[in-house]
Order: structure tokens, then C-alpha cells, then sequence
């Protein structure tokens, strides 16, 4: 059962009605016919899902895809963060002779077992005086190194 409009008012009827209730003008039978055919289309067509709603899905997954995997390829190094950086420059002098100021740039190969680190160091003895260092390391088993 569907609801038609009425050809005399545009009144909502019962597709299985024989007159209009507000007006009483008879439903023409091919009318009634008609209803039955397009409500059985449109229940068939709410059972079907949408093909524009699956596709923007779709699209919408994709893009998700898309923005994991960049924010994974820009944000893995291999575990040389600048605290592990800094660590290993100090441990390396023996005499504690370099104190790390700051880490300005770590870049690391594509294969993930070495890079280059540009520090800003300084002397305990004069740790005022500045200077940018170029550190290079590699990767031992799952620790970082400095490259003999």
C-alpha cells in the first residue's frame, strides 16, 4: 500500500482507496495499479544500497589510506630522535669535552641504518662560543652510533 495524490485536491490517498475521503473524487483503478507497481519499486530499491554512498565510502577509506601512510613515511626515522642523538655525541667523548646545545637536523638513509645529525655544540670551557657540528651515525643491531 502507497499513498497517491488525489487528481481533484493533491489530497494524500490510499493507493488502496476507491474515493478521496476530502473530496470523494473515485481513484481511478489503472491509478491504484500504478501506486502498487512504484511502491514495490521502492521497496526494492530501499533493499539495494546506494551506489553513491558506497562509492564515497570508498573514497573516503582511500584517503584515510592515504594520510596514514604519509604521516608514517614523514614521521618514522628508525628510532634516532633527537634525545637519543644528543645522548650518544656526549657519551662519545670520553673526557666529557662536548656538551650538545641544540639538534638543528637529523636525516636518516632509506634503508633506516645510518644518518647524519647537524648539532649545535659547545666546549665546557667555554660554554658560551657555539659551533655547528656535522655527526654521523649508524645503526648497530637496534642501537644508535657514532660512524668510525
Amino acid at each position: 500500500m502507497a499513498l497517491i495524490s488525489c487528481w481533484e485536491c493533491g489530497n494524500k490517498v490510499s493507493s488502496l482507496a476507491e474515493k478521496c475521503p476530502k473530496c470523494g473524487f473515485e481513484v481511478i483503478k489503472d491509478n491504484r495499479e500504478d501506486a502498487e507497481v512504484s511502491s514495490e519499486k521502492a521497496s526494492v530499491q530501499k533493499k539495494l544500497p546506494n551506489v553513491s554512498n558506497i562509492s564515497w565510502m570508498w573514497g573516503v577509506g582511500i584517503l584515510v589510506c592515504v594520510i596514514l601512510a604519509v604521516w608514517y613515511a614523514t614521521s618514522y626515522n628508525s628510532g634516532l630522535t633527537t634525545g637519543v642523538a644528543k645522548s650518544v655525541i656526549e657519551r662519545s667523548d670520553p673526557f666529557s669535552r662536548i656538551n650538545v646545545v641544540d639538534i638543528t637536523r637529523i636525516s636518516i638513509d632509506g634503508a633506516g641504518t645510518s644518518g647524519i645529525v647537524m648539532a649545535v655544540v659547545s666546549m665546557p670551557d667555554n660554554p658560551n662560543q657555539t659551533f655547528p657540528q656535522e655527526f654521523y651515525f649508524t645503526k648497530y643491531g637496534s642501537t644508535w652510533g657514532l660512524s668510525r
